[in-house]
This record gives C-alpha cells, structure tokens and sequence, in this order.
C-alpha cells in the first residue's frame, strides 16, 4: 500500500473511490513484482518456508555434471530443445561456458563487416544464448510492460464501453491517477551505462592491440631464432632442421589457436609434413598440445648441436624457444 501510495498520487479522488483505486494500483505494481520474484528468487520463498530450494547464483560441481549429461557437445548447445532451456536455464548456461569460443575466420569477418544485417540481428534475439539465460527476467518485464499498459490504455476503454450502462463505474476509471516514472533517475543512470560501453569497448580493443603485439612478436622471435640457426650451427642437416621447426610454429600455433576439426588438421599435416621429417610430424599431429611438443622438439634440435656451440650461443637459441613459449602462454590467455 506504501508502494501505491507513493507511485500514484490518490489525495484528489474522492474517499469512496480510493480504496478501489489504491486496490488495483497495489495489484497493479504488486502483480508483475511477485511474478518476477517467484521466477527469478524463487529460492528466497522456498527457504522462508523451510524447503529445500536449488540456489541458481551458486554452481556446484553437481550441476556442471549435470551439463555434460545434457549437452555433451557444441552441437547439443546450439541445438537444444527450448522447453528443456527454460526448465533448466542455469544447467544450459554452465554447459555454453565450455563451448563460449566463437572463432572467425577471415569470410566470417568479411561478412561481418557487410551492411545489410538488420534483418539477421533482429533474428538472433530468438536464438540468442543470453535471451535464453535470461527468460524469466525478460519475462518479468513482458508481464510489467503489459501491466502498465493495460491499466494506463486498456482501462481507459473500458471506461468508455462502460459509461451508459455504468456511468459512476466509467467515471471512477476516468478519474484514476496514470502510472507514470520520473525520467530522473534514467537520466542520472545514463552517464553509467555510458562508462561501462565504454570501459567494455576498451577492453575488448585491448584484447585486439595485445593480440596484435603477441603475434608480432612471436614472427620476429621466429625471424631471429632462424637468423641465429643459420649463422650459429655448423652442421648443415641440424641447421636445416633447427629453422624448419621455427617455421612450422607459427602454423601449429594457428591450429592450436582455433577450434580443432579434421580439416583443421589436415590442413596442418599438408602444410607441415613438406617441411618437417616424418617422424617430428606424427609426433606433432599425434600429442595433445602441439606447439608444446614442437617446442621440446626445438630443444632437443639446439641440443643436437650443442658440441659446435659456445655456452652463450646455445644459451641465445635456448633463450629464443622459451621467448616462444611466453608468447603461447599469452595467446592462450587471449583466447580464453
């Protein structure tokens, strides 16, 4: 009642007609918040009254068990049934986590960068994850937007297919306060929601500069691994397979980088198998972590060549592979 009270201004209405008003403002206001509470804190109700209550802010180990069972895979994500989404939304949300790895290719970038999506955008509202987490919230605003409505709009039809066969009726809904919000507190939120774009937008450019500077650097650690390689080793079959690696890093790094496939890795055979011996490339196609495994493999090559090299010169090659090794650490923070 303090609500209504505050939210409609009943002091004008006469004392006959403010019990009825204060009654459908409180249903009014009241209806919509309930339902969102129940949707959406349902775990605040269920506790009060001493019942068990699965708690959605807080993931436990059995939930994201529960996840795999459901969605397994990337395509059980993108395809799963919308009733058992809603059943289940925080199950669905831990098992996208998993699979949240959108990688682009340069025609997905090309496309990306079209005009002419408007129609596509608007489409994936339907099909979005966040929409899909976030249903009970979306309806609760549904439900209070069409509450509002009603009473502001709809009633005010009523009032008028009322007003010959029940004109004090007609005239009570005609005289109601209209719900209405002060655009002050929009207005004062607005500088808000303006630094957090912001902050968002720098961070994802950060995230693109530091790629940027990574990968950079990563090709100009293999530039100059090859050029010490060539001026440092003097056996010429060590030497050749010494910059054959460092060429085959940045390949193996891109396959690690994206989302492995067959193709993928297919492709990576075709382009490293012409480079590398044989059995340095089935043991890179055959590890988990392959640029890891390429990495012990450089080692293993400036080792070979340990007895033509002075300590510094061996320490300058060992030092080039572990500078490799940072920049994968770092990609792989990038990525995830």
């Amino acid at each position: 009642a303090g609500l209504a009270q505050q939210v409609l201004d009943v002091s004008s209405v006469p004392d006959g007609q403010q019990q009825l008003l204060t009654t459908m403002s409180m249903l009014t206001v009241a209806a919509p918040l309930a339902c969102g509470l129940l949707a959406t804190h349902g775990g605040v109700v269920q506790s009060v009254l001493h019942a068990p209550v699965f708690d959605s802010r807080f993931v436990t180990p059995a939930m994201s068990v529960k996840s795999q069972e459901f969605y397994p895979t990337r395509e059980s994500v993108i395809k799963a049934d919308i009733v058992e989404i809603f059943k289940n939304p925080s199950i669905y949300k831990e098992a996208t986590r998993e699979f949240r790895r959108d990688v682009y290719s340069y025609k997905d970038w090309l496309w990306h960068r079209e005009s002419g999506h408007v129609a596509d955008a608007f489409m994936s509202v339907f099909t979005s994850s966040v929409s899909k987490w976030l249903w009970s919230e979306i309806f609760f605003v549904i439900v209070s937007a069409v509450a509002v409505l009603t009473y502001n709009d709809g009633l005010n039809a009523l009032a008028s297919a009322l007003r010959d066969s029940s004109p004090d009726l007609a005239a009570t809904l005609a005289s109601r306060p209209i719900l209405e919000i002060n655009m002050l507190p929009l207005t004062l939120s607005s500088p808000a929601l303006f630094l957090l774009l912001v902050f968002r937008t720098n961070s994802a450019y950060g995230r693109w500069w530091e790629a940027r500077k990574v990968w950079g650097s990563i090709i100009n650690t293999c530039r100059d691994s090859a050029r010490m390689s060539l001026a440092m080793i003097e056996q010429n079959e060590i030497k050749e397979q010494a910059v054959s690696q460092v060429a085959v890093f940045s390949r193996v790094l891109k396959y690690h980088l994206r989302e492995p496939s067959d193709q993928a890795e297919a492709l990576l055979r075709s382009e490293i198998a012409p480079i590398l011996k044989p059995e340095h490339t089935e043991k890179i196609m055959n590890s988990k972590h392959k640029p890891m495994t390429l990495c012990g493999l450089m080692s293993d090559t400036i080792h070979e060549a340990a007895e033509g090299l002075t300590t510094v010169e061996r320490l300058k090659l060992d030092q080039s592979v572990t500078l490799l090794v940072d920049y994968l650490g770092m990609c792989e923070r990038i990525v995830k």
